[in-house]
């Protein structure tokens, strides 16, 4: 980041290769559409870019957390829904694909019956690849009040799930 950050166009395109996939998730798990994710994911990077200089050297993954967070509240103010995971499955027959199918479907109405501050807390504890202080950093929380809100949102996910 520290090259980027001096105008380095080559070290900018490895932060992209290396952050893209994992603000691409985020970022459409916020907006939760595609196209929209897509243009957060451009803004993020392009706001990284003509940002570079105000990086001050706490961690590139959470600054560029921050920056794609705020694109897609300013772009799509009160729109956001914090999409669930996606279905990803390695189920290798149509019983094992429909399997995976209901539970993913069943996590996301779970996840859905979660305040939007836990669904986000919890989405980015688990796809971000960020530690708890810089997501509580993120959230605007103390790393406590973070623990707490992760705690209470998965036994609740746990129960609901358990229905």
């Amino acid at each position: 980041m520290q090259k980027a950050a001096a105008g380095s166009r080559e070290a900018m395109d490895r932060l992209y290769a290396d952050l893209a996939p994992p603000l691409y998730n985020y970022v459409l798990r916020l907006s939760g559409d595609p196209e929209r994710a897509d243009d957060a994911l451009q803004t993020t990077f392009l706001n990284a870019w003509h940002g570079r200089a105000s990086f001050r050297g706490k961690g590139a993954r959470p600054w560029f957390f921050v920056i794609a967070r705020n694109a897609v509240f300013r772009h799509f103010p009160g729109e956001t829904v914090l999409e669930s995971v996606d279905s990803v499955s390695s189920a290798t027959s149509p019983a094992d694909e429909h399997q995976a199918t209901e539970l993913a479907d069943r996590l996301d109405e779970a996840l859905a019956r979660l305040s939007a501050d836990t669904r986000e807390a919890i989405v980015l504890s688990r796809l971000s690849g960020l530690s708890l202080e810089e997501i509580a950093d993120l959230l605007g929380v103390s790393n406590g009040a973070l623990r707490v809100r992760l705690s209470r949102g998965l036994k609740r996910l746990k129960e609901e799930l358990e229905l």
